[in-house]
């Protein structure tokens, strides 16, 4: 999401992305608002005690995440083989990738010379992709990590090297190709696609100042691309880039017109059913799915709080049409949820602690139902998770 981290992911109540976010914190107003809202609202997630649901979890921690507040593991993405990646924060708030085996191993993911590296994207293969700040903190590359550990780092055409600009990776697909955004010298957003050869093809969505792909799923099997922009307004609408090339834009009807209000993409599924939120003008969020045919349909978990900042948000969607997602109760309360929409239910990891701002994020599910995400307790520690159906 964000992203100084996620290369865009910061969070919004969930301060979870602080270190990245920290080592990054030279981001254009811009970019951070939209990393506030994009990671803030794709990852979070409270928890009560989930009692007959505890033995599905797995916790774990990276070796060598640090055990102060705002450091620890956070997954971002699994896939079918059970592999997971993500990211963790040390001792010294250095911020480092991970891939974890489905046994539980886990190796580290820097590319050389990194400064702060933020895995986004895992395939089917194990292939991840994502972006990481050079030795000078200053700008961002994209990487790529082979399944077997060799590691590729590319920058986009166009990409400038200024501070903050450059190449962000957002999502990989099963043939190996690369969906992302890169920022030009006066740090306008355009898109590009890099093929599973190397080669780039570059994109604009007309009237976007900002862009971002959906995270971690933009980028589809048949190549077709999702995410959202800011307009000159700082607006944010949807879009899609079909595989010939050609982009449509959507808003979902009740999303605000405000600033930093609109319609935010989470990703889509293989199938081309669309998954994000909206905010309306009242700061709320709530959630939607758009079909391949372009029909829009909104849905709020019960729980959800109405305030601003509070509501309903998305992380994934799988080949079944499943969601993962957080809601934001009326105390500032994150919880995680995952099913179909009408029938969501809550995911509250064990040790999840339960002031404002800690609680359980669901953030992956893959074809067979399995979970990963992290929970903050209430030390403010983040730690990983899977979740089992």
């Amino acid at each position: 999401m964000h992203q100084c981290t996620k290369s865009e992911p910061e969070r919004k109540n969930m301060n979870t992305g602080t270190n990245f976010c920290q080592a990054n914190d030279r981001k254009t107003t811009k970019r951070k608002a939209a990393s506030r809202l994009f990671l803030a609202f794709c990852i979070a997630g409270l928890g009560l005690p989930m009692s007959a649901s505890e033995s599905r979890y797995t916790t774990f921690s990276a070796p060598g995440a640090g055990t102060a507040a705002g450091q620890g593991t956070w997954a971002t993405a699994n896939n079918a083989s059970g592999q997971s990646t993500g990211v963790y924060y040390d001792a010294n708030w250095g911020n480092h990738g991970f891939v974890r085996a489905k046994d539980g191993g886990i190796v580290t993911v820097d590319p050389p010379g990194s400064c702060a590296t933020h895995p986004v994207s895992i395939n089917a293969a194990g292939a991840i992709t994502g972006n990481y700040l050079d030795g000078s903190c200053a700008f961002f590359h994209g990487f790529l990590r082979e399944p077997g550990g060799a590691i590729t780092t590319f920058d986009a055409p166009g990409a400038a090297t200024g501070y903050n600009q450059g190449t962000f990776a957002y999502s990989i697909n099963s043939s190996g190709a690369i969906a992302g955004t890169y920022s030009d010298a006066n740090y306008v957003g355009h898109g590009f696609l890099r093929a599973p050869s190397g080669a780039f093809t570059t994109f604009d969505v007309p009237g976007a100042t900002y862009l971002s792909i959906g995270y971690p799923q933009g980028l589809s099997p048949s190549g077709a691309i999702t995410g959202f922009y800011f307009d000159a307004n700082n607006v944010s609408h949807g879009f899609l880039r079909t595989p010939d090339g050609a982009i449509k834009t959507f808003d979902v009807p009740g999303a605000g017109t405000g600033a930093y209000q609109g319609t935010f993409v989470s990703g889509m599924n293989q199938w081309g059913t669309i998954l994000g939120y909206y905010v309306d003008a009242s700061n709320v969020g709530h959630s939607f799915l758009r079909a391949p045919g372009g029909a829009i349909t909104k849905f709020d978990i019960s729980g959800a709080g109405t305030g601003a900042g509070q509501g309903t948000y998305t992380s994934n969607i799988n080949a079944s049409g499943e969601i993962v997602g957080t809601y934001v109760d009326g105390n500032n309360v994150q919880h995680g949820y995952q099913g179909l929409p009408g029938a969501l239910k809550t995911l509250n990891a064990p040790g999840a602690g339960t002031a404002p701002g800690q609680g359980s994020a669901t953030q992956g599910n893959n074809s067979f139902g399995v979970i990963v995400g992290f929970y903050i307790d209430e030390s403010g520690v983040l730690n990983g998770f899977v979740w089992t159906p």
